[in-house]
């Protein structure tokens, strides 16, 4: 099963991950200048940080937004597909 594990649960909040640090139209580009990693790690994963620069914002974002899967456009056609099921799994929890 994918996901954090019990004891990995009120760790969480501890974790980077990456937030709307300006408000982000729908269709504008993500680059460093609107996106953030900070905690907690309520959003994506840091580490595809830089495949994100560059993608189109699939909705109006605001300032301080967590970033989710849903709000980016051709998501599956740069993140593997495993890493997809695991975020999933995980934003169904």
């Amino acid at each position: 099963k994918y996901g954090p594990t019990k004891a990995e649960q009120n760790s969480l909040i501890f974790r980077r991950s990456i937030y709307v640090a300006k408000n982000i139209a729908e269709g504008e580009l993500f680059t460093k200048e609107n996106l953030r990693i900070v905690r907690p790690g309520d959003g994506l994963q840091p580490q595809f940080l830089t495949e994100l620069l560059g993608k189109p914002s699939k909705r109006n974002l605001p300032q301080g937004k967590p970033l989710k899967i849903e709000d980016i456009i051709c998501w599956m056609r740069w993140i593997p597909n495993s890493f997809f099921k695991r975020e999933k799994e995980l934003l169904l929890h």
